[in-house]
């Protein structure tokens, strides 16, 4: 447990009440945002320190750099300066490893510690994509960066001035970018039209595509023993060069898939290689002759990166997207995830179990459903039975929580056992749901929301769907809440077409727009006295009137894209609204808002969800930050001082 409270609130017949605590500051996680998965996550690029290689770097799709110097055991984030969390490339320098250079969209930046810290060095390459980097073995100063639409930039000064080296370079989209570990002067390119190389440091370039019969080149690896071995992973196989490039044949004899992501090959076993494809990783013994799939205990999806620790050839490293890391002890016979610390997750929905508030359900955008039984403390996949895809909706039945629905690949799935196994129950939908919604009244009840096709109803728990589109047509429905009063009054906010509202259970829906000057609405929050709307670009609209006329309300909301609003359930004047510049809170009824993002290093909020029970305590989730928890300890020692009754309280070491 990460932290542990005692409280006890005894109330004795005939005795005053006796509260005995420790104040709440002292929890972690009070009074800030807090993270602790779902671990794992999209992996974009991976490097290990050469000289201690238990040291090592990943650059991630959203959140940035984490570092390991155990292994890859535990990993923590190193972010201090890196304003850009998509990370396309790293590179550590050979002879100073605490010099590392990260290639985002924006540029490049450098840090000088080890990843402590990181400034921005783009003299020269200002708002250039880098999507690879390399640099000069033997003269670390000389660093080349590859860019997705401007070829490819060369720095004799560590960074400090960019120029571009394109002559001959007739593609500028630069996918991979390799130096000869031998004869330096020598780098070749990977593009969507096939391989160039340059002979004299990138002055000149010259297409070397013969017999690369697919040249939509994706990765180049070079055999570091014989340099003049070189392989190319393409969008259609594998192949292999023994000339350096001049002449190339195809290498994928036991491959059943035709995109190579990422191929390593180990220093010390040159005959060894690795290649990286969708779900599954291959070895092969014979310098690629023939291949075979090693991932027994592999997870995730892409294999993004393999890596090969060099004083270890059996120790291999896999960056995918989805499974985060994963690490082979014995040679890439059998993998383990190693994410410990590694919280690059992008969360598009959560649940919060009613009865249970401890328990938390999570939507990954790749790694599908996941599952906490200590408010986020900790989390493990739930998704067994699901299919392939990702899911795209989940909601959870009120009345009977260990019941939870989640729309996938056109599918709805149904779990009755609180996630340990879904199965699909939808028998005639042919569209993509954006939104799940249940009845509390009438569980059997769920309404569905879609890309393009209005709203669906279920009276039979999901099993049989009808259109319930009168007055929609084909309308993209980004959310949709109920009254908690009158659930049969139902509200839907559209793409590009504001809020429609219905008073018969869906039956037929009205345009509800009048004082919306801001018509994509992507969530919507109801209580007794009002309805919220969080828009697009327009930031929050509030109606008094049950959508009638709408006020916009943005005092203080310096970021008007808003993902996400959950309303207090004990206060309704106070309110949370999660945008792409964080979260922010309202205590008036939206009168007036003021950030709350103290902790929080993925700013970029796509949902929000409050504990029923406590609302003191919050949860956010995030693009590649994956799921934070806050908890005001003000609001709780308020909450606590009201309750006047006897508890106590470990609930998997966080304190409500």
């Amino acid at each position: 447990m990460r932290r542990l409270m005692f409280k006890f609130l005894m109330v004795l017949s005939g005795v005053f009440p006796l509260l005995i605590s420790i104040p709440d500051s002292s929890l972690a996680g009070s009074d800030q945002w807090t993270s602790y998965g779902p671990e794992g996550g999209f992996i974009t690029a991976m490097t290990i320190d050469p000289v201690d290689s238990t040291t090592l770097y990943v650059g991630t799709g959203g959140g940035g750099v984490f570092k390991s110097v155990d292994g890859g055991a535990h990993w923590k984030a190193v972010n201090k300066g890196l304003t850009q969390s998509n990370v396309n490339a790293l590179a550590v320098n050979p002879i100073d490893p605490s010099i590392l250079y990260a290639g985002t969209a924006v540029g490049v930046f450098r840090s000088l510690d080890g990843g402590d810290n990181w400034i921005l060095v783009d003299n020269g390459l200002t708002n250039t994509s880098v999507s690879a980097l390399a640099i000069h073995p033997f003269f670390p100063n000389i660093i080349y960066a590859g860019t997705t639409s401007g070829g490819i930039y060369k720095s004799l000064d560590s960074g400090g001035i960019w120029n571009a080296i394109n002559n001959g370079l007739t593609y500028t989209g630069v996918r991979t970018l390799v130096v000869d570990p031998l004869n330096p002067t020598v780098l070749y390119a990977g593009v969507s039209g096939g391989v160039f190389r340059s002979a004299n440091s990138g002055a000149s370039w010259t297409a070397i595509s013969n017999g690369l019969t697919f040249t939509s080149v994706r990765v180049l690896t070079i055999d570091p023993g014989t340099p003049s071995t070189i392989y190319a992973g393409t969008e259609g196989a594998l192949f292999k060069s023994l000339d350096s490039g001049g002449n190339w044949s195809e290498i994928d004899t036991g491959l059943n898939q035709p995109a190579v992501f990422t191929i390593a090959v180990p220093a010390a076993i040159p005959d060894t290689l690795y290649a990286g494809m969708n779900n599954e990783i291959y070895r092969s013994t014979n310098g690629g002759d023939t291949w075979a799939a090693v991932s027994t205990g592999f997870t995730g999806s892409t294999v993004s990166t393999l890596t090969v620790d060099p004083a270890n050839s059996d120790n291999v490293y896999a960056g995918s997207n989805g499974g985060g890391v994963l690490k082979s002890l014995d040679g890439g016979d059998t993998w383990a995830a190693f994410n410990t610390g590694l919280s690059n997750t992008t969360v598009s929905a959560l649940a919060i179990d009613p009865i249970t508030p401890t328990t938390l359900y999570a939507v990954t955008t790749t790694g599908g459903v996941y599952k906490s039984l200590d408010s986020s403390d900790s989390w493990a996949a739930a998704g067994d039975g699901l299919s392939t895809g990702s899911v795209s909706a989940l909601a959870i039945d009120p009345v009977t929580p260990a019941t939870l629905y989640a729309a996938l690949n056109n599918e709805i799935f149904k779990t009755t056992n609180s996630g340990s196994n879904w199965t699909a129950v939808s028998t005639n939908l042919s569209v993509f749901i954006t939104v799940l919604s249940i009845d509390p009244s009438t569980p059997a009840v769920i309404y569905a929301g879609t890309r393009g096709n209005g709203v669906y109803k279920s009276i039979n728990s999901g099993v049989n769907w009808v259109e319930s589109n009168a007055g929609l047509a084909t309308l993209y429905v980004d959310t949709l809440v109920m009254d908690p009063a009158v659930p049969t009054t139902l509200y839907i906010g559209t793409l590009g077409d504001g809020v429609y509202k219905s008073l018969d259970g869906g039956d037929s829906w009205n345009s509800v727009n009048n004082g919306l000057t801001n018509t994509s609405v992507y969530t919507l929050a109801v209580n007794s006295t009002a309805v919220y709307a969080g828009t697009g670009g327009g930031g929050v609209f509030k109606s008094r009137d049950g959508g009638s006329n709408w006020t916009v309300i943005n005092d203080g909301l310096t970021n008007t894209s808003v993902m996400s609003l959950v309303i207090d359930p004990k206060t309704s004047t106070t309110m949370y609204a999660g945008t792409q510049g964080g979260v922010f809170r309202t205590i008036d009824g939206g009168n007036t808002w003021t950030p709350l993002n103290t902790g929080l290093t993925s700013t970029s909020v796509r949902t929000l969800a409050i504990d029923p029970a406590s609302p003191y305590i919050l949860y956010a989730g995030t693009t590649g930050g994956g799921v934070f928890h806050y908890r005001d300890s003000t609001l709780a020692e308020a909450d606590t001082n009201e309750e006047g009754c006897f508890i106590m309280t470990m609930n998997g070491g966080r304190i409500p």
